[in-house]
């Protein structure tokens, strides 16, 4: 399982040296880590697209890490992001971001390993938990296939619909049917993918999932509820 890492620190002496350190744990404790380093906030946020954890220092120029930081959780709210800092009393702001954990520079290759081995157990669990990464026009929302209602399509804008909220992006419902290949989903018209585990009641051609009542076309019908029987076999 590979880790997407990236450090964002001016000192290239630090980052460096961060990077050894989180290479030297990736060897002794038989991990993949991808590290990427930025040297400044503003190349870091231009340029993010994902990540499962990322080291930030404090004294940034120009924006600070904090600042840098609440932009970040604009793009990305379940990245793990750990501070690193000179003094600890700013990293103590951390709680503003939903920061992990800080580190006080220099770093140890003690404390860093201690960090890695509470939290990598649970970014394993996460990933392992097939997660579908949804680049909105907000940013990044990240989501588990158990969580989605059904999917729509309307005009090439697919319609995530969750219990709490309804996301979109673009794409077909064909790469999504992909996508969510091993769970429970399946088409109940051309329009709509849906989570049989969401599934509340057929009568006739209508279809009652969670709030929503959804409409199965004459064609997908009976391939539509031999599905959803045999799911419901599956999950006696």
């Amino acid at each position: 399982m590979k880790y997407q890492i990236l450090i964002v620190e001016d000192d290239k002496k630090e980052a460096s040296y961060l990077r050894e350190l989180l290479l030297q744990y990736e060897k002794e404790h038989e991990k993949e880590f991808e590290i990427h380093t930025f040297y400044d906030g503003e190349s870091f946020l231009s340029s993010y697209q994902e990540a499962d954890l990322v080291f930030l220092d404090i004294n940034l120029p120009g924006r600070n890490g904090l600042d840098i930081a609440h932009e970040l959780r604009k793009k990305d709210d379940l990245v793990v992001l750990i501070f690193v800092t000179d003094l600890a009393q700013f990293a103590l702001k951390g709680y503003e971001v939903d920061a992990y954990d800080y580190m006080v520079k220099p770093a140890s290759y003690t404390h860093l390993s201690s960090k890695l081995d509470r939290l990598l157990p649970r970014l394993e669990k996460r990933k392992k938990e097939k997660e579908i990464v949804l680049r909105t026009g907000k940013g990044i929302e990240r989501i588990y296939p158990k969580e989605i209602s059904y999917v729509e399509v309307r005009n090439h804008t697919l319609y995530y619909h969750l219990s709490d909220r309804t996301l979109s992006v673009s794409g077909t419902l064909k790469k999504v049917k992909e996508e969510l290949q091993g769970y429970p989903f399946s088409y109940c018209n051309a329009c709509y993918l849906v989570n049989l585990a969401h599934v509340k009641s057929i009568e006739g051609y209508s279809l009652k999932v969670d709030q929503a009542t959804l409409s199965v076309s004459h064609p997908r019908k009976k391939r539509f509820l031999e599905e959803f029987n045999s799911y419901l076999e599956d999950n006696a």
